[in-house]
């Protein structure tokens, strides 16, 4: 049995609803569901009573639900314990979005390693939803995402600010310009991400267009980063960004930045509140503080 088909559990027999667990755990619920069943043929008994409205704990679930409460509060205390009472050692696992991994991660990782060399340091490159399921689920220790953010077993804290820029083919005639003019994006068309792949993102980043008279209506709207820069340099449109896309080498595409200037403050390290003072995660998340980092 896996500690995390306990934690599903606890979490459909709290919520009493396949839906809100997911939510909860920032899963998708059919593989919240296949995990449940996966739990009950383990244990040979069934757990919940299902229906289309209805979701309800079995005889065997409500003995179920406190053990296992015991049962993941006790490893989870051991577990802090272990790792509270040493200094900064063994893994940290990061978990990471592309514009952390491409900006953030190369200022403050070397500085980092040379300081906590018994520190094994690993990283994943996921999306925002990945990023904070792992971090629910204890699969990884940090995790940079767009925040803030809502679920309160969560803390987070500000990386840095970044200036809204403009990413476009090289060849094109803004490209020729030092500074770009806001209301010019208005006659091109755009190239964007889509809402569920950006975080708050792109709300801030909209909020500010639109006190500035400038309503953004992406034609074509990609799922990464990647992809987003793929179809600038493909001649597909021109694309609002984050300053950091300068970090990011991509053949056909110049980066300008827009005025009047404007900075968002969207980018979060995000730790368990309950791991806070473990030394990988303590360590980690001062260190990033003292970088004062600003994409500009």
């Amino acid at each position: 049995m896996e500690l995390r088909h306990l934690r599903y559990f606890i979490a459909v027999a709290e919520q009493l609803n396949f839906s809100r667990a997911a939510e909860e755990l920032h899963t998708a619920q059919p593989s919240l569901s296949q995990q449940i069943r996966a739990l009950e043929r383990e244990l040979k008994m069934i757990l919940f009573e299902r229906t289309h409205r209805h979701v309800a704990l079995t005889e065997a679930g409500r003995m179920l639900l406190p053990e296992a409460r015991e049962i993941v509060q006790r490893l989870d205390a051991l577990s802090t314990l272990r790792e509270a009472s040493a200094g900064p050692q063994g893994p940290l696992r990061i978990a990471s979005i592309t514009a952390s991994t491409v900006g953030v991660l190369p200022q403050v990782l070397p500085a980092y390693r040379e300081t906590f060399t018994d520190v094994e340091v690993s990283v994943e490159t996921w999306t925002i939803d990945d990023d904070l399921r792992a971090l629910v689920e204890r699969r990884v220790d940090v995790a940079f995402v767009r925040g803030p953010l809502a679920d309160t077993r969560l803390e987070a804290a500000l990386v840095a600010r970044e200036r809204i820029c403009l990413a476009m083919p090289s060849a094109h005639p803004l490209a020729a310009l030092p500074k770009i003019p806001v209301r010019a994006i208005m006659d091109y068309d755009i190239v964007g991400m889509r809402d569920e792949y950006t975080g708050s993102w792109n709300g801030l980043m909209n909020d500010v267009f639109r006190n500035l008279g400038v309503v953004v209506h992406p034609r074509f709207e990609a799922r990464t980063l990647e992809t987003m820069l793929g179809l600038v340099a493909s001649n597909m449109g021109i694309a609002p960004c984050s300053a950091i896309v300068r970090h990011m080498l991509v053949s056909g595409v110049a980066v300008r930045p827009l005025e009047p200037r404007r900075l968002l403050e969207s980018l979060y390290l995000a730790w368990r509140r309950d791991r806070a003072d473990v030394p990988v995660v303590r360590s980690f998340r001062e260190h990033v503080a003292k970088s004062n980092l600003a994409f500009v």
